[in-house]
Formats: structure tokens, C-alpha cells, sequence
């Protein structure tokens, strides 16, 4: 097998505009072929590196930032409606025009107070949310607070972050809108605001974990 520049790419091995690690870059594009969305929204183009992607996936995508940091790349997208405005604007645009996506990405601004007014719209405008660097504390401290009290199901590590030499970030919370949150699941959604705990819970269990199995054993 050749490790072409294109695959060199996606591994992170060279630079290019998509800032997610190699395993976020997989997990979003299995996603969007398990859901197969038809439309996507998009809030916080930055370089436009998932833009690119979801445009490959989808029959059209509306991206919303208030900078264009990457206007040859937007000009070259051929199902992607970029709109310069603020998140909030962009909102208030596509209820008035009774807009509504399949899936939708928040990755704007990560001010805790922003990443909740921002999930509240995705809520009322997306039948699947993602929102990324979950793991980065006011991120995920913004989250838990839109979607406290409300009918859905969140998991605030449906992609785990990393602890980076600058702190934590990284990773994916999973939010679907009109699921119970009473409902049992096969698989427990990990929901604590605080990353710490989420940290102290993973090394306690990788340390814990030998224990079963050696009690098996005897």
C-alpha cells in the first residue's frame, strides 16, 4: 500500500485546513455515511476543513462564520452556502425561512455562554447535532447547560478528547433532539460537565481493569 498525500493528509502527517485529529476526521466521515445526510449546518467554518466534507456528503450545506479565512476553498464548493454573520443572525435567518437539516456541526465560538445559545438553535434546527472539542471545559460546560432539563439524548464523549500539553480538548458530544432522556440504552452516554471527573474515571478504570480478569482467572 502507498501512503499517498492525500492519505498523508488526513493522518495529520503533512499540514492542510482541517483541524481535527486523525480519529475525529474518521468518526465524522463514518457518521456521515451511517446517516447519510441530505443537509447539514454548519456553525464555525474556520478553515473549511469539514465544510469540504460535508460537501462531498451532501446535497447542500449551509456554513456560518463571521470571518472567511478561506474564500478560494468556499468558491469551489459547489452544494455550500456560506453566510457571514454570527451564529445567532445565521439562526434567526433559517427559522424565519423554515429551515431545517439533518445534521448539524457546532464548532463556533467555545466561550461556554456561546457553545449553549449555539446548541439551543442547533436543537430547534437539526435532527442530529455534533458539537466539537467537547472535552475543552467551557465547551463542554456550555452543552451540558443547553441541553439540562431538555428531551434529548446526549453523550458528552461520543468521541473521547485528549489530554494535550495546552489543556483538554478534542472530541465529540452526540445530541439527538425528541429521545427520551429516561430511556435505557445499551450503551451508557457519559453525561458529567466536569472533564476532570471524566479523566479520574478513565485512569481509575485502566488501573481497576486487570482486577476481573485476574479474579477470572483464579
Amino acid at each position: 500500500m502507498q501512503i499517498t498525500d492525500e492519505v498523508r493528509s488526513f493522518l495529520c502527517l503533512s499540514p492542510d485546513n482541517w483541524q481535527m485529529t486523525p480519529g475525529e476526521r474518521s468518526a465524522l466521515i463514518g457518521l456521515l455515511e451511517r446517516l447519510r445526510p441530505r443537509t447539514i449546518l454548519e456553525f464555525g467554518t474556520g478553515y473549511g476543513g469539514s465544510t469540504a466534507v460535508f460537501d462531498r456528503h451532501a446535497d447542500a450545506v449551509v456554513t456560518v462564520d463571521v470571518d472567511n479565512l478561506a474564500p478560494q476553498l468556499l468558491a469551489t464548493l459547489r452544494h455550500t452556502t456560506f453566510r457571514q454573520m454570527t451564529t445567532a443572525m445565521a439562526a434567526e435567518e433559517l427559522l424565519r425561512e423554515g429551515r431545517h437539516f439533518d445534521l448539524a456541526l457546532v464548532d463556533a465560538d467555545h466561550a461556554e455562554a456561546a457553545v449553549a445559545a449555539d446548541v439551543r438553535h442547533a436543537m430547534r434546527l437539526a435532527d442530529v447535532i455534533l458539537c466539537h472539542d467537547a472535552f475543552y471545559p467551557a465547551t463542554r460546560r456550555g452543552i451540558a447547560r443547553a441541553v439540562h432539563g431538555a428531551d434529548v439524548f446526549c453523550d458528552l464523549e461520543f468521541v473521547p478528547g485528549v489530554l494535550h500539553r495546552r489543556g483538554l480538548f478534542g472530541g465529540f458530544a452526540l445530541i439527538i433532539p425528541g429521545i427520551a432522556g429516561g430511556e435505557r440504552y445499551v450503551y451508557e452516554p457519559r453525561v458529567s460537565a466536569h472533564p476532570y471527573l471524566s479523566l479520574i474515571y478513565r485512569w481509575g478504570r485502566s488501573l481497576l481493569w486487570p482486577l476481573p480478569r485476574f479474579r477470572a482467572w483464579r
